[in-house]
């Protein structure tokens, strides 16, 4: 923080520069604290009231934990449906109930449909890059299909006791950790039914190399050729070949 470096006879000559280090240190420790605790006591504000509104309202956007899904618009400070994006991931799911293959989805919208803004990254210097491609990647559609597209979040807070204070492991001297589950905090772009049929059929259609490991119901997985490169698909189809 103070860029020096101490050796034994620097602080043996002259500890003041140490003690000096220290309190720097230990000030700034106690104002991330500080901020940490009140981070969490808006998120627990939130939290509460979101688990106790009418049903039907749009939930307080909570920012200051973790990241909102790129389909939801929070400008307002409530989670709604994003004007031109929570239509894309209709459409996503459109097509894979319909039994698209992933490659046949990025495809689609890369004709179709805007890719969502990419988070901003810095390099060292602290300019912001800019992203490598504007189009729908691959890891953003594979990853897509998880509980928020029925609505829920799930925050994870460090556990404290009656007067605010962390709870930690008394093995480990780690703080211990609670969740809290909201069902109903992204607008759902699907039932909860719906996306657990559809995830059951999605896995069972992967073609990845980790399928020497047999997925529950699937006795024969299926075997990309050219060593799972993903580099041969049916011009018809989209789908990648296999034996």
């Amino acid at each position: 923080m103070d860029e020096k470096v101490y050796k034994y006879a620097d602080v043996k000559n002259n500890p003041t520069d140490l003690i000096i280090s220290l309190l720097m240190f230990t000030r700034a420790h106690d104002e991330s604290l500080t901020k940490k605790n009140r981070v969490e006591a808006q998120a627990r504000a939130l939290i509460r009231h979101n688990l106790s509104r009418q049903p039907g309202t749009a939930a307080k956007a909570i920012e200051s934990i973790g990241q909102n899904v790129w389909w939801v618009d929070t400008k307002s400070g409530n989670v709604e449906p994003h004007p031109i994006y929570f239509n894309t991931a209709q459409k996503i799911i459109e097509l894979k109930q319909s039994g698209e293959t992933l490659l046949g989805i990025q495809r689609y919208l890369n004709e179709h449909y805007p890719a969502p803004r990419k988070r901003v990254y810095k390099n060292q210097e602290g300019n912001v890059q800019p992203p490598k491609t504007e189009k729908w990647g691959q890891h953003l559609l594979r990853t897509f299909l998880n509980p928020t597209v029925h609505g829920q979040k799930v925050f994870t807070l460090d556990k404290r006791d009656e007067s605010a204070a962390v709870i930690y492991d008394t093995e480990t001297d780690e703080a211990l950790k609670e969740t809290y589950t909201i069902p109903d905090y992204y607008p759902a772009l699907m039932s909860e039914i719906d996306y657990l049929t559809l995830s059951q059929l999605d896995h069972h259609r992967a073609v990845t190399r980790s399928s020497s490991k047999h997925p529950e119901g699937n006795p024969e997985p299926e075997i990309p050729l050219l060593s799972g490169l993903g580099i041969l698909f049916c011009g018809n189809c989209s789908s990648f070949m296999f034996k």
